[in-house]
């Protein structure tokens, strides 16, 4: 998701091409290796050709609000590695001009190719599936968890029966009889071991 709604496929200058759609940067039709969030970066900034882009509306467009991450130096490497495969730099930017605490701005002319009609439900549908689909996952893990307790009560339930009819069933035991042993070997040596497994 590259940006809200992007007004061109195609963004391109002098020799660069981004396609926004693929998410692929191309230059003289050669795709270059850029992808993630440093190829977002670049849609929005494209996108605002001339005009600043506060680091506000790049953390909105680019880092949802849902992430935890150092957001100051993911954008500081998202824009150095654009200006890398660009070849560009922050010293004497041919591209992308760093406006201290304030954000930056895309300084060259951009020509916009297939431009796109929005679709009029496109800026309201998302807003109603954000909060919807979090509500019905949880309803959905608390029927989940209830079934599996209910599983288990009744499993623990048949145990309980099961262990107490096993106990009520098994006679218990009130008197041994030890009984005396007969060597049948032969050899009189044996003898001791017949006599002594009664007495122990």
């Amino acid at each position: 998701m590259l940006t809200a709604a992007p007004a061109s496929r195609l963004l391109r200058f002098d020799n660069f091409e981004l396609d926004v759609r693929a998410a692929e940067l191309r230059k003289g039709g050669v795709k270059l290796r850029l992808q993630g969030q440093p190829i977002q970066v670049l849609a929005a900034l494209l996108n605002s050709a001339g005009e600043l882009v506060t680091r506000e509306e790049l953390r909105t467009q680019v880092w949802p609000a849902e992430t935890f991450v150092d957001f100051d130096h993911s954008l500081h490497n998202a824009v150095a590695r654009i200006r890398e495969v660009l070849g560009d730099s922050a010293g004497t930017p041919r591209y992308i001009e760093t406006l201290p605490r304030r954000g930056y701005r895309f300084i060259r002319t951009v020509e916009r190719v297939g431009v796109e009609e929005p679709l009029p439900s496109a800026p309201t549908e998302p807003a109603p599936e954000t909060p919807v689909a979090p509500a019905r996952s949880k309803s959905r893990t608390i029927l989940i968890a209830a079934l599996l307790m209910i599983v288990v009560i009744a499993a623990l339930l048949v145990l309980v029966s099961n262990l107490s009819h096993r106990a009520a069933a098994t006679p218990s035991v009130s008197s041994i009889a030890v009984l005396p042993l007969d060597n049948f070997s032969g050899d009189p040596a044996q003898e001791y071991f017949a006599d002594g497994m009664p007495m122990s």
